[in-house]
């Protein structure tokens, strides 16, 4: 499936492709490459729709990708985009990726601590 969705995204890249991979690649583990694909399906979406997902999936992808990438910042403002904008639905959906996505960032924080490093967790919640 995912060599198939990136075929589609290489010749026609809708949202819905974009969005699809990076989730797929998050999941994977291919934070890098997901992070890519989730910031060019933000940048589809705005064109293509003029407003944001509804549920917040990319906000929350972001959030997981950025935390598995390392950059404990960007990670904890995307989960605080996730948060607020996920308030308006309220499904298992975006409480099962809350929760994965708070694993993560606790993750990389131990990590960060373990590795010597004070990670700044100002802003979280």
């Amino acid at each position: 499936m995912l060599k198939e969705t990136q075929q589609i995204c290489d010749t026609y890249p809708t949202f819905d492709a974009l969005r699809i991979l990076g989730g797929a690649q998050c999941l994977l583990g291919r934070h890098e490459e997901a992070i890519e694909s989730l910031e060019e399906a933000q940048r589809v979406e705005k064109i293509a729709y003029g407003y944001p997902d509804l549920p917040p999936y990319i906000e929350g992808f972001l959030a997981l990708a950025y935390a598995g990438a390392g950059d404990l910042e960007k990670a904890l403002a995307f989960q605080k985009q996730f948060n607020q904008e996920s308030l308006q639905t309220d499904n298992k959906q975006t409480k099962k990726l809350n929760k994965r996505i708070q694993f993560a960032i606790d993750n990389l924080v131990a990590s960060e601590k373990s590795a010597g490093r004070d990670p700044d967790i100002k802003t979280r919640k």
